[in-house]
């Protein structure tokens, strides 16, 4: 009832903290992005050559913090080039705002935000968070870019970094890390192999022309086109078409480039010149089919479809020690292991001596006029009394439990426990 009481005010702000175990671990996925640009080696004819882009997505045991987190990113399991030789470097890494089994009910989905698209003219996605602890449900959104555009720094970032980071803190159920350094690399990749494409069609275009020997009234339409050439005319006029879209006018801004779906700005059906995201190769698929080529297909598990039922699933979320509480040795040799209950009190004791976050010491940084105990553990009521008597700035509310009856024993225990504090 004091709380209440103390509580019971317009606009009373309260802080407070979720304690978990140092070893809970937090949900995430690590997305990494592999490409590889075809050669003549793989394609004769330059109009059958593709950049080819996989999107693949894995999850680590015992992230405990964000740095691990980063660093597990940045190992070769997500750097090195994978068994069908395709370069890889690391998209994004995701993870659920708090430590825990919580987090594993959580997953992300991303799709083209056309809207946003056509007012800005550069690539923005809705990245959708969906929560599946009671049924499918959107619990945040959030509109970005993979890259910050230079276009519209005087308007905030467009990094869904930043976006996620300026958003109050109870509509970021999750945080989002972006490598703009890959989209860059990836872009660059992309690039060259365009502007190289776009000299080796000329060429096949040439070389056909004079495979196919139409006659020049014909293909500039002077006279209709003759039966015999219909067929290679249509494929002169395709040909055509994919020398100027991989026009150097024509290609695309960093900004404004698509490495998740492969999509131009404001487009849905569209994919840029080249791009193309191989199928997983199933039991299904016949190989044996006329026109089957293996390149199309790849044995890589963990591909990410983001627009998915459920996207991108945050996996690996764990209680640590309040899963499995931990065992201790002591100088003989003789093991314990820990109850629940002594895991709970370690907790609160960090929680409350400044070893989970240190700014509950500062009375600057997180100013309170009163501490709260809820009936925890007698060592845990010491350790905020001594908390409160270090800020000097507040009271504490001590809960001693439901006390039925004020026996001269009862009373003699409430003075020897809290007489001193």
């Amino acid at each position: 009832m004091q709380a209440y009481n103390v509580l019971d005010h317009n606009n009373s702000a309260v802080w407070m903290m979720r304690v978990m175990p140092e070893n809970a671990a937090y949900s995430n996925a690590i997305v990494s992005i592999l490409y590889k640009a075809d050669t003549a080696a793989d394609a004769p004819k330059a109009s059958d050559r593709k950049f080819r882009i996989k999107i693949v997505a894995k999850s680590k045991e015992n992230i405990s913090d964000s740095k691990a987190l980063a660093t597990a990113a940045k190992g070769t399991e997500f750097t090195d080039k994978d068994a069908e030789n395709y370069n890889q470097l690391p998209l994004m890494t995701v993870r659920y705002s708090g430590r825990g089994d919580c987090g594993n009910f959580y997953s992300m989905r991303i799709s083209q935000a056309l809207t946003y698209e056509k007012e800005y003219g550069i690539k923005m996605y809705n990245f959708e968070v969906i929560t599946s602890e009671n049924g499918l449900k959107k619990d945040a959104n959030y509109v970005g870019g993979l890259v910050s555009s230079m276009k519209y720094t005087s308007e905030g970032s467009t990094l869904i970094d930043d976006v996620v980071e300026e958003a109050d803190i109870d509509k970021t159920p999750i945080l989002i890390k972006c490598n703009d350094e890959t989209v860059q690399a990836v872009y660059d990749a992309y690039v060259k192999f365009i502007k190289q494409q776009n000299t080796d069609l000329k060429a096949q275009y040439q070389a056909d022309l004079t495979t196919y020997n139409i006659p020049t009234d014909q293909l500039n339409g002077t006279t209709p086109v003759a039966t015999e050439h219909k067929e290679n005319y249509a494929k002169l006029m395709k040909l055509n078409e994919l020398i100027s879209a991989t026009d150097v006018d024509n290609i695309p801004d960093v900004d404004m480039f698509d490495p998740i779906y492969g999509r131009p700005v404001e487009s849905v059906g569209e994919i840029l010149p080249c791009i193309y995201y191989p199928k997983k190769l199933t039991a299904d698929v016949n190989t044996t089919a006329p026109g089957y080529d293996s390149k199309d297909y790849t044995n890589s598990d963990g591909l990410v479809m983001f627009d998915s039922i459920k996207g991108l699933v945050l996996k690996n979320g764990n209680n640590g020690y309040f899963d499995t509480p931990r065992t201790v040795q002591d100088d003989s040799g003789h093991q314990t292991t820990w109850t629940l209950e002594q895991e709970y009190e370690d907790a609160l004791l960090k929680a409350y001596n400044g070893t989970h976050d240190r700014r509950i010491l500062s009375p600057k940084r997180i100013p309170v006029s009163a501490f709260f105990d809820a009936n925890y553990p007698y060592t845990v009521k010491n350790v905020i009394v001594d908390l409160a008597k270090t800020r000097n700035d507040c009271r504490v509310y001590l809960d001693t439990g439901i006390i039925t009856s004020f026996s001269n024993s009862i009373v003699k225990g409430l003075i020897k426990n809290y007489g001193s504090i």
